[in-house]
């Protein structure tokens, strides 16, 4: 355990939550040196090839951005940032984005809620990505986005989301570790659909031997509050008894670390 915790290198950035408050004229459209979505390189995703090649359930429309992965060969090594809602405050992110670059983490990971969305209104949704597509470009290394409620909180949200980014939820494998992403809006609101619990099923099956198993989510649904929204939480969370695992989640706004006990 000790030996694979120091390979397991992982950089913990929090970001206080904070929404940029500049307004923006320009209507979102996915672009490929920002979003990847309709890239060649997205289209005819390669094959996988020693733990690094990503792998998703839907190779047309992506939920990273074409920023290269930062290899180190010596590291493992990679950033988190929080979500970004719950109050403006001009900038936060986007300095963010800047001291991460000073960092060099070989890529980022989100726990959701990268605009504050709560809307049906398109338009607005379409600024609020341009702005959050903006951040992200400042980046110098991949981001992998991981939906929240802000981001996929209603329908017309979902379908925003579908539009530019494919599936919400997701997986890929780096040096031999898998990265699950899981939607906790399918469908809204606080919710796990059967086929994300089928989808999660197989990819364990195809990714027995890995070393370790990353899960990222945004609602917390093994909390007592969701009691009554989470059972097929609880048949994802069985799934995953078998194999060593962390499960890194956002929306409570806080830094907390939670240990399960096992019987």
């Amino acid at each position: 355990m000790k030996n694979l915790t120091k390979k397991l290198l992982v950089l913990l950035i929090v970001i206080i939550p904070a929404l940029v408050s500049a307004e923006l004229t320009n209507v979102y459209q996915p672009n490929p040196t920002v979003e990847n979505t309709v890239s060649a390189q997205s289209k005819a995703l390669p094959k996988q090839d020693d733990g690094k090649i990503l792998s998703a359930k839907n190779s047309s429309l992506v939920s990273w951005t074409s920023k290269p992965i930062l290899d180190n060969p010596m590291n493992f090594h990679f950033a988190i940032v929080s979500d970004r809602t719950g109050g403006h405050r001009s900038n936060i992110f986007r300095n963010a984005m800047h001291k991460i670059n000073l960092l060099q983490p070989e890529f980022v990971m989100s726990v959701g809620d990268l605009i504050e969305g709560a809307t049906t209104n398109v338009t607005v949704l379409n600024k609020e990505l341009t702005e959050m597509a903006s951040f992200l470009n400042i980046l110098q290394m991949k981001f992998y986005r991981v939906p929240g409620n802000h981001d996929i909180g209603n329908p017309a949200m979902l379908k925003v989301y579908k539009e530019h980014f494919g599936s919400p939820y997701y997986h890929f494998i780096y040096k031999n570790v898998l990265f699950l992403i899981l939607s906790t809006e399918d469908p809204p609101v606080s919710k796990i659909s059967d086929a994300q619990v089928e989808y999660v099923k197989k990819t364990l099956q195809d990714n027995k031997n890995v070393k370790w198993t990353l899960v990222f989510m945004h609602e917390p649904l093994f909390m007592k509050a969701y009691d009554g929204k989470n059972q097929n939480w609880l048949k994802i969370e069985k799934l995953l008894d078998n194999r060593k695992y962390i499960l890194v989640r956002g929306t409570l706004s806080r830094l907390s670390k939670i240990y399960k006990k096992w019987t």
